[in-house]
């Protein structure tokens, strides 16, 4: 028991850090059992290390039901399940769920939908920034006021790496962000967020240990500098910070080993090791010199993977 305390301690996440588990469910297998295992097995010891907020990426066919009951009732895990979806959910299609279940409705690209947001008691709503739609957008977000109540996350790809061609410039995602800055000044009550791996330069230039340039007594807040946002996909395998790095940033395999026991192998590991060579690489290049007010720091650290495995 000592020995595993001491290894809880070791890989333990602190509050500010905010780390996400994020499961991809949107193109499962046809046996998903193994993989619903593995996930209410972690569930049950995330919060010991630090992790307070899973999240379930599914499509309206997803059948997991089952699977949300199971996860950890730990009142301190939030459970966000984020739905694809053609149109704004409602709250009362989620009325009686579990309290600590949060339900996100991504209606993509689709700003035509975001008027629906003024009319209704919506779930959070997830919207994708793309050059096509991104003045849309912003015309939006301009256009509210303080009687705006629903939470808007805005998601963003600034290289042509998914599936989809759908991307944004970094200067057109900074003006996105800074017309959300403006709108927040003037009402501060309106709740528009940036989604996972989108950071302000500020929180990277002035705190380092966001980007794994420090950690723990080299940290003023004494973070840790194990990845923040662990993408899990439907094979079980985890990766840091974006679903698309390049395997051999790999941590584990949910499939293979526990959640406890995959981050105490990950600690330190040439894996690691190799994670903050580049990460502080990355920063040392880009948000050192960034002309722009936010940092796409998930996505500009996949480009730069892929950018590095093409010079290789």
């Amino acid at each position: 028991m000592n020995a595993l305390s001491e290894q809880e301690k070791d890989i333990k996440y602190i509050k500010m850090e905010k780390p996400v588990v994020i499961v991809d469910l949107e193109n499962t297998t046809a046996n998903v059992l193994p993989l619903y295992k593995a996930i209410i097995d972690a569930s049950a010891v995330m919060t010991g290390v630090g992790v307070y907020n899973l999240t379930l990426k599914v499509d309206q066919k997803t059948e997991m039901e089952n699977l949300i009951q199971k996860i950890s009732k730990d009142n301190m895990l939030k459970c966000i399940v984020r739905i694809r979806s053609d149109s704004v959910l409602s709250c009362n299609e989620f009325a009686n769920k579990g309290n600590t279940i949060i339900y996100c409705s991504d209606i993509g690209k689709n700003c035509d939908k975001l008027q629906t947001l003024k009319d209704t008691i919506a779930v959070p709503t997830i919207i994708k920034a793309t050059e096509k739609n991104y003045l849309q957008i912003i015309k939006f977000v301009s256009s509210l006021d303080e009687t705006f109540k629903n939470t808007l996350v805005v998601n963003a790809n600034i290289a042509d790496v998914s599936d989809d061609a759908d991307f944004i410039s970094w200067i057109h995602l900074d003006e996105l962000y800074c017309t959300i800055i403006d709108i927040q000044r003037k009402y501060p009550s309106i709740p528009i967020l940036m989604d996972y791996g989108i950071l302000p330069l500020r929180l990277l230039t002035e705190h380092p240990c966001n980007g794994y340039v420090c950690s723990h007594d080299t940290c003023h807040s004494f973070k840790n500098n194990m990845p923040r946002r662990l993408f899990i996909d439907v094979t079980g395998n985890i990766l840091p910070e974006h679903p698309k790095m390049p395997h051999k940033y790999s941590i584990g395999n949910i499939l293979k080993n526990d959640f406890m026991g995959i981050l105490a192998s990950y600690k330190d590991s040439q894996q690691h090791t190799s994670f903050l060579s580049f990460t502080k690489n990355v920063y040392t290049k880009w948000v050192q010199t960034c002309p722009y007010r936010v940092i796409p720091w998930s996505d500009l650290l996949l480009q730069m993977a892929i950018t590095e495995d093409r010079g290789a």
